[in-house]
């Protein structure tokens, strides 16, 4: 930023995809320029948000940007760009169902923000793609504007949230997780969107098992026993992330509960139980549809496909709750007990 007001430019113009236009949105900020954005590939939902998600002392953080005056898609361009790119993202807005209910989730039980006009947006997004899959595996122009369209619908829907929780929920954590271990252990990584799409599968995965859930299912005392005090967890925290702990520990400490505020959230949650899985019943799509859509746009759908191994992507779905204080399905599943099973029944699953 200091070396653009140094040049004496007015603006910036970002040409690229995510990466190139993360970077150009955060030193938009930072030096009160505007930036205008071309991008070259439909690859992730970012292009018009007011935030980044940068790598900061190895962690994946989402950081304030400014949102570009101008976003333009070149059909010719983006529809020749590499089909993994388009089906990353298509990955990523599919997310969509599993990151609004992550959303309305957390509005229940911890009252965070909830705007619905930037809801309904994201519902306009995710109709703007409705049955382009076939023609986004063929790189049908008509079928990637749409999807050009609704990506940006969507990164337009995060900043009016002033969050990316309505397009980021506990999917886009797990795809953070792989990135954020893949550059530490000098690991290749996938394309964000591609992972976000197996990750997709995942938690709408764990949605299914909680919907099926009766309020007698849920055992508050034994969760409340078993809960580790902060001391304890930081611990924990430090061997499985190493030289990052420090940074995550700033992030996850604040949102860390005691043991008492655990206890009456789940009674909460317990007491709320029909009416919020009936909430979240009305705008889940099941595993399977999001599956098949995937899957009929050239997406992938397993870890596998992704060049991620059974027990990374264990360690993934475990572990990832704890680099951004943000609550999702992974961290309701951990506290009632239940995420180990759930995640070794889907990846169970996704090999079979």
């Amino acid at each position: 930023a200091s070396q653009l007001a140094a040049s004496g430019a007015n603006a910036l113009v970002a040409i690229g995809s995510g990466t190139i236009n993360d970077i150009a949105k955060v030193a938009s900020l930072r030096s009160m320029r505007p930036c205008a954005v071309i991008a070259t590939a439909p690859s992730m939902n970012g292009y018009t948000s007011a935030a980044a998600a940068l790598l900061a002392a190895g962690v994946k953080v989402t950081t304030p940007a400014r949102a570009p005056v101008a976003c333009l898609f070149d059909l010719e361009v983006v529809a020749a760009a590499p089909q993994r790119m388009i089906a990353a993202g298509f990955g990523d807005l599919l997310s969509r169902s599993v990151s609004m209910a992550d959303w309305r989730l957390s509005h229940r039980l911890l009252q965070t923000p909830y705007e619905q006009e930037a809801a309904d947006l994201m519902t306009a997004a995710a109709d703007l793609v409705e049955e382009i899959e076939a023609g986004l595996r063929v790189l049908d122009q008509a079928a990637v504007a749409r999807l050009c369209a609704a990506l940006s619908v969507s990164g337009a829907a995060m900043s009016l949230a002033g969050s990316s929780a309505p397009a980021s929920g506990g999917e886009h954590l797990i795809s953070h997780y792989l990135d954020m271990t893949a550059i530490a252990q000098g690991l290749q990584h996938d394309l964000h969107g591609c992972q976000v799409a197996v990750a997709t599968l995942v938690t709408a995965g764990m949605y299914e098992r909680l919907l099926q859930l009766a309020p007698e299912d849920i055992d508050v005392a034994a969760a409340t026993d078993r809960h580790p005090a902060w001391e304890e967890y930081a611990l924990l925290v430090e061997e499985r992330f190493g030289p990052m702990s420090d940074e995550l520990l700033e992030l996850t400490r604040p949102t860390y509960p005691e043991a008492a505020a655990l206890e009456q959230r789940l009674l909460d949650f317990r007491n709320q139980l029909p009416g919020l899985q009936r909430e979240l019943a009305g705008s889940l799509s099941p595993a399977a549809h999001l599956r098949r859509r995937l899957s009929d746009a050239g997406a992938p759908t397993s870890f596998a496909e992704v060049g991620v191994h059974p027990a990374r992507a264990r360690n993934a779905i475990l572990h990832c709750k704890d680099i951004r204080p943000r609550y999702t399905i992974l961290n309701l599943a951990h506290e009632l007990g239940r995420l180990q099973l759930w995640a070794d029944d889907l990846l169970a699953y996704s090999r079979s």
